[in-house]
Order: structure tokens, then C-alpha cells, then sequence
């Protein structure tokens, strides 16, 4: 007796999700028991189920021959789906055209293609062959160790045409092309990119990820993009399991890097937690109105929507997710333009979000004070962006602006799904609900092997989706951006966990308090729900446990609003007045009037490609040395540099003005603030100084490693280590300590100044 492909499905012999997907897609092409020779997706024909089960039954021999096609689709047992390496044919170049694309497909996506009708798929593939190009078609199936090869190839064929050195050996083609070009890791990343861009627009032409609503659809991005994003982050974990992470002075002391990674990610997201946190007490105290805004793109950006069959705007295939990114950049900038237009200084945070589909949309949580700048928010947004309009403007985009807890049913959002009203709180967990969770590689600590697409969960799609587009997740609004606040909130905070030193820097030495206050309420909730965690449901002791881990949670951020203040968070001037009572009443202590925040540190650094960039290495307290009351002119300015040493060179053409003035004087080590008073408090960095790290780190390999811990047991590194201990106990200035020993190159640090070496790296010839 045979057994149809309903009953097999419905039976659940063929497993679940993908399997059962593509089963139904080789009966439905006609590739299994068909009896015929058939492709549909050139001929257009479709074939029903039940004629194909009836030509089945009439030919065994056509039946064997389609079952050994789903072989090599299906999913074996304890492995992983794919994908395979996977290497086009060679084409000669006269013989290529659009109809070979699916030659250049990897096994995963090419069904996608043969199933769509003759003129749609000649459609897709003139497309796809714009888009990605034959070069990002060959390297589409590759593994990461394929791209490795490629890769290295590329460094190597670089290397002999723009050696680094001459036939005398003299130091030849150092421009920072020619050393990105010669390492080996700039061109994987520009490999990886290549391979990122072709499949995006790939897998988006072919459908293969979102589409209608139906159990275990592929989200945001294609079950082949997901498995390959695994196949990388385990070539990952197979570099980082060779590193080790060296205290420099100490090589005793030395952590892996996996350690160092899994540590950095859980500690990222632990920490954007806490100022969202913090930000939503802020609002709360300060009687603020949170506007929640969504920017989504209209239907042509959108390739295969959950209403595909209905839907009212097809999708334009010269509009790819490249463009599609694009698009929401530009519409989030028309939404800050907007607000800067109306004299609106916003407070919050954006998150990036994937539709089903994969294409981008952005959440907003902006807070304001005034009840009606919140509404003349959300009127101007649903001016700009067609919201809410009639059939007459065309279809709704989707995008949406509403004032959280307004009465006003014009504003107000939609209650949620458990039919409660929405609050400050759960609009920010929602939108907040990818970044604010540790990426980590299963929910288990499973590896990945032995697991389908079928077996993942939504954050690790969610992860695969940022990557392969290379998006950046989360962001603050109305950060006093230019000080690099967040990289101070890092120092301080790492400063005040190391030790009970107290800077002299009144604002620096408040926001330690707060922060080691911060960290003694984050320990507790912690502590408390764990024990929780140990009690079964519905316990008083439970509840108790947990009623404690709110009330530290909430006193976590209560003592991290008032760090953020002390430590400049937010610029003086958009402070509120509340705010700024407290501010000043904390610093009486100290006995100054105005006191200026804390001011990034930073030096410039040569990388190994002979560029200088401005490295953060530490924050400075900031000494006022004058105060400017009223407009700033070249009248205020002039004396005032003259009186610093400051040389100001009128410029070639025009007039000296005021800037040229204020330019010479950063240039010479002096900074500006604008206080909340109105005046311009004019500082330099002299103050104390607060390093980003105590210690110089190496990152080496196993061997190397254990060399250097070999080579620090004798007399020599014992008299370093002592030397080393005494610099770090000499009180830190501008003066007596710039740092040197601290590194940002954004190369390997096992290479030179010149990059890596590749062998034959001789002249032409």
C-alpha cells in the first residue's frame, strides 16, 4: 500500500518546519513520482497533488528517481540543515546570461527560483544579476572557510601587485590602501560584505524569507542565511578559542577570549538595561510624556509581506533591503529635523527592528515636558509620514505616533494584546526587547551542532538579521554626544568597582558614589531573584522575593539618574530645573559654584595602516579658566587667547571671526561649555585623570601566551611588575601620565606597523 504526501505530512513522518517545506515543494514541482519531465518554473504549469500522487502510483521507476532528489534536500537526522560548500560551475563568460542564475544558486535557495512562474522568474533573475553581479553570485555559497581562502588569495595577488617592499628591501607602497589591501582580515570583511549584499537581495527576490502567514515561515531572514550566520559565528569561536587576553606587566594573569567575549556581551546588555531603566524613572520623577513613534517604509520596500496575496503595493525590485536601509535612515532624519524645527531637545532612545519580512522599521521613545509639545510631536509626524490618511493619498504606510497615558483618545495608543493600557514601561520593553537581551549562541549553551533552522529561537533570527546587514541596533537620544557620555558612564563605572579612590573632580567623585550605590541595589535584585527563582509558584516566600527585587531594581535606577547627572549624561543645559537644585546642592561639599562635568580623554593613534584616529583612553576633569557672558565675538575672544599663550593666524581669505579664534584654542587644549546660566565656561583638561583601564593588555595565542608566562619568572619582570605598581599608585595628571601603553588598532595586534606578511611579497618580476 502507498502512503500519499497528505497522509505522510499530516502523520508527521516527515518532521516539522522546513522538512515537511521542502517535501511539499519537490510533490508540488513535480520532481517526486511525476512521471514526466518537468520544470515549472519556466513552463508555468501547475500541478495538483492528487494528479501527481496517480502518475506516482502508475510509474515506480520516475518515483525512485524523485525520491533520490528529496534525498538531497531533506534534512538528516542530527545534523544541520546546511549550508554546504557550495562552488558554481565554471561558465564561460560569452555563455553567461540571466537564465544561468540558478546555476549560481546554492541547493538551499534554488528551488525558490525553479518554483515561480516563467515570466516572474526571468523577471528575479534579469534582477538578481544586477544587483548581485556575477562576482557576488560566485562567492554566494561559500563557507567561511571558503571565504577565508578567497580572501587570503586576494591579500596575496594585492601583495604582489603593491609589494611593501622595494628590491633593496626599502619600505615601499605604505599608503593606507595599499596595507588594507595586503591584510589578510580587511579583505575577509570586505568578502564577508560582498557575500552579505548578494544574499540579502537574493533570498529578498526569491522570497525566501517572511511570505504568508503558515507555521514555521522563515522570519526576518532566510533558514540558508541563518545557518550560514552560525557556520561564521563557529569559525569565530574557533579563533577566539586559540587567543588569550595577557595582562602585559603580569602574564600570569590571563583570561580566554571566549571568557572575554561572553563577559563583554553579557555586561553590554546589562548595562543598557540600566540606563533604560534609569531613563524611565527619570521620565516618571520629572512628570514627562513619552511620545512613542514607528517609521515602517511603504509596500515597494517590502519583498514578501505576511499579505502577499492581498497586498496593496507590489514590491519594486530596484528598491533591494540595501536601499530598504537607506530609506529608514533618511525617514529617521526627516523625524529629528522635525523635531529640531520645533525647538525640541528630546530625551531617549531608537531601536532597530526587523518586519517579518526582514524589512527594517524603527521604534522611537522620546520624553518631553510639556504635555503640548508631545501632541505637536505626533501631529507633525502623521503630516510628514501619511498616517492615518484616506484612501484618496493611497495606502497607509503603517507608521504611527501616539503620547503615552494622553487621554486624549487621539493620541493615545492602542491598549495591548492582554487589554491593558499601554504605559512608559512596556512600550520600552517592547521595542527594547532584542537589545536588551545577551546574544547568546543557544538558550542553552548548547553548541550548534545538531541543530536545523527549525530548532532556532527569534533573537537568534534577530541576530543573524543585524549582522547580515550590518545595523546597528540600539541608540540614545539626547546624549551630550560630543563628550562620548557612555564611555565616561564605562570609566566611572569601572573605576568605582575597582577601588574606593575618590577623584578630586567634584562631579567625577559624585557620580562614583551613585554608581557603587548602583551596583549594591543591582546585586541585591539579583540575589533576590534568584532565591525567587528557588521557590515554587504561587509561594509567599516567592512573592516576598520578588516584591524585594523591584524595590532594588527601582532604587538601581533612582542612584543611576543621579550618576548620569553628575557625570554630564545629558548636556547642563537641557537639564531639569530639578535636576539642576539637586546638582548644585550635592556639590556644596566641595565648595564650587559651577562645576563643569567630566571631559573625555583622548589622543590621537596611529593604526597599522599609518592613520591617525582620536582614541578614548580615559576621562579629565575639566578647570574652568574664564567665563563669556552674551554672544561670542572675536572682540571677547582675541584677549582672551592672547592672555592663554593661544597663537591665532588670521586666516588666507576674509576676515579674522570668532571661530578661527575658537578653533586655534581647541586646538591649543582649551574647551567650551555652554551652562544652563546662558554663559560660555571656557576650561582646559588639568584636572584629574581617571584611565579607561589600570593595565596594558595583549592579545596573543596559546603559544605565545605560554611563552610569555615562561618568561616572566625571572628576577628582570619581577623588578617591571614593582616599577609597574608604583606608576599606578603616582596620582594621575595630563602632566606625568599620558597613557602611552594604552591600544585601539582595529588590526590583529600580532601584526607590524606594515600589516601582515604573505610570503612572496617582492616586486613584480
Amino acid at each position: 500500500m502507498r502512503i500519499s504526501p497528505a497522509a505522510l505530512t499530516s502523520g508527521g513522518y516527515l518532521g516539522h518546519g522546513l522538512a515537511r517545506e521542502v517535501f511539499l515543494e519537490c510533490v508540488a514541482a513535480g520532481r517526486i513520482g511525476s512521471g514526466r519531465d518537468s520544470t515549472p518554473g519556466r513552463s508555468g504549469e501547475t500541478l495538483d497533488p492528487e494528479a501527481i500522487l496517480a502518475a506516482d502510483m502508475a510509474d515506480l521507476d520516475r518515483e525512485e528517481q524523485g525520491w533520490q532528489e528529496w534525498e538531497r534536500h531533506k534534512p538528516k537526522r542530527g545534523l544541520a540543515i546546511g549550508p554546504q560548500e557550495f562552488v558554481p560551475p565554471a561558465i564561460p563568460e560569452e555563455e553567461r546570461d540571466p537564465s544561468r542564475v540558478a546555476d549560481f544558486l546554492p541547493p538551499e535557495l534554488r528551488p525558490y527560483l525553479e518554483r515561480m512562474p516563467a515570466p516572474r522568474r526571468r523577471e528575479r533573475e534579469e534582477w538578481i544579476l544586477k544587483k548581485a553581479g556575477w562576482e557576488g553570485l560566485a562567492i554566494l555559497g561559500l563557507s567561511p572557510e571558503g571565504l577565508a581562502a578567497w580572501a587570503e588569495e586576494r591579500a596575496r595577488e594585492y601583495a604582489k601587485r603593491f609589494p611593501s617592499k622595494d628590491m633593496d628591501g626599502n619600505p615601499i607602497n605604505q599608503e593606507p590602501e595599499h596595507r588594507r589591501g595586503r591584510d589578510e582580515k580587511i579583505q575577509r570583511k570586505r568578502a564577508r560584505r560582498a557575500q552579505s549584499d548578494a544574499l540579502l537581495y537574493v533570498e529578498a527576490a526569491l522570497g525566501a524569507v517572511g511570505g504568508w502567514k503558515a507555521p514555521r515561515r522563515p522570519l526576518y531572514v532566510s533558514d540558508y542565511s541563518l545557518l550560514l550566520h552560525r557556520q561564521h559565528r563557529q569559525r569565530t569561536e574557533q579563533i577566539l578559542g586559540d587567543l588569550w587576553l595577557v595582562r602585559e606587566d603580569d602574564p600570569g594573569i590571563r583570561i580566554p577570549m571566549l571568557e572575554v567575549d561572553r563577559r563583554a556581551r553579557a555586561a553590554k546588555a546589562a548595562e543598557r538595561r540600566t540606563l533604560i531603566d534609569m531613563m524611565l524613572y527619570r521620565w516618571r520623577m520629572l512628570n514627562w510624556h513619552v511620545c512613542w513613534i514607528t517609521i515602517t517604509l511603504p509596500g515597494e520596500y517590502v519583498p514578501h509581506s505576511t499579505n502577499e496575496g492581498s497586498r496593496a503595493t507590489e514590491w519594486d525590485p530596484d528598491l533591494g533591503p540595501l536601499e530598504a536601509l537607506a530609506a529608514i535612515q533618511a525617514d529617521f532624519h526627516r523625524v529629528m529635523c522635525m523635531l529640531r524645527e520645533r525647538g525640541i531637545r528630546p530625551s531617549g532612545f531608537w531601536n532597530a527592528q526587523p518586519q517579518q519580512s526582514g524589512t527594517p522599521h524603527r521604534h522611537i521613545l522620546i520624553a518631553v515636558p510639556d504635555i503640548a509639545d508631545a501632541r505637536a510631536i505626533c501631529d507633525a509626524f502623521r503630516r510628514e509620514f501619511g498616517t492615518r490618511k484616506g484612501d484618496e493619498d493611497g495606502p497607509d504606510r503603517g507608521c504611527a505616533a501616539y503620547v503615552i497615558g494622553d487621554e486624549n483618545p487621539e493620541y493615545a495608543p492602542r491598549h495591548g494584546r492582554n487589554g491593558q493600557a499601554e504605559t512608559a514601561e512596556t512600550v520600552a520593553r517592547y521595542a527594547a526587547r532584542y537589545s536588551t537581551r545577551q546574544e547568546t549562541d543557544t538558550e542553552s549553551g548548547a553548541s550548534d551542532s545538531g541543530r536545523t533552522a527549525a530548532s532556532c529561537n527569534e533573537q537568534e533570527r534577530f541576530e543573524a538579521w543585524k549582522r547580515l546587514r550590518r545595523v546597528r541596533g540600539h541608540t540614545w537620544l539626547g546624549l551630550d554626544t560630543h563628550r562620548s557620555p557612555v564611555e565616561i558612564w564605562r570609566t566611572l563605572w569601572a573605576n568605582a568597582q575597582r577601588s574606593d579612590y575618590e577623584p578630586d573632580d567634584a562631579r567625577m567623585a559624585l557620580a562614583m558614589r551613585h554608581m557603587r550605590l548602583v551596583r549594591e541595589y543591582a546585586d541585591a535584585a539579583v540575589a533576590a531573584r534568584e532565591a525567587a527563582g528557588r521557590s515554587p509558584e504561587g509561594d509567599d516566600d516567592r512573592q516576598a522575593e520578588l516584591d524585594a527585587a523591584r524595590e532594588a531594581s527601582e532604587a538601581a535606577a533612582c542612584e543611576a539618574w543621579h550618576a548620569a547627572i553628575a557625570l554630564g549624561m545629558w548636556p547642563d543645559a537641557d537639564l531639569d530645573p530639578v535636576e539642576l537644585e539637586w546638582l548644585h546642592g550635592e556639590i556644596q561639599e566641595w565648595d564650587v559654584k559651577d562645576p563643569l562635568p567630566p571631559m573625555p580623554l583622548r589622543e590621537p593613534r596611529e593604526t597599522v595602516y599609518g592613520e591617525t584616529r582620536s582614541a578614548f583612553i580615559g576621562t579629565v576633569g575639566a578647570v574652568e579658566r574664564f567665563r563669556l557672558t552674551g554672544r561670542e565675538t572675536v572682540g571677547d575672544l582675541l584677549p582672551l587667547a592672547e592672555k592663554l599663550g593661544v597663537t591665532v593666524e588670521a586666516p588666507k581669505s576674509g576676515r579674522l571671526r570668532a571661530r578661527h579664534v575658537k578653533q586655534a584654542m581647541k586646538a591649543a587644549g582649551f574647551g567650551f561649555s555652554k551652562r544652563p546660566d546662558g554663559t560660555i565656561a571656557g576650561f582646559d583638561y588639568s584636572g584629574g585623570i581617571l584611565p579607561k583601564t589600570d593595565y596594558s593588555w595583549l592579545i596573543v595565542d596559546t603559544e605565545t601566551a605560554k611563552a610569555m608566562v615562561k618568561e616572566s619568572e625571572s628576577l628582570e619582570w619581577a623588578k617591571k611588575r614593582l616599577q609597574a605598581n608604583d606608576a599606578r599608585c603616582t596620582p594621575r595628571t595630563m602632566d606625568n601620565d599620558r597613557m602611552d601603553y594604552l591600544s585601539d588598532s582595529p588590526s590583529d595586534p600580532r601584526n607590524g606597523p606594515a600589516g601582515p606578511l604573505h610570503g612572496d611579497e617582492g616586486p613584480p618580476g
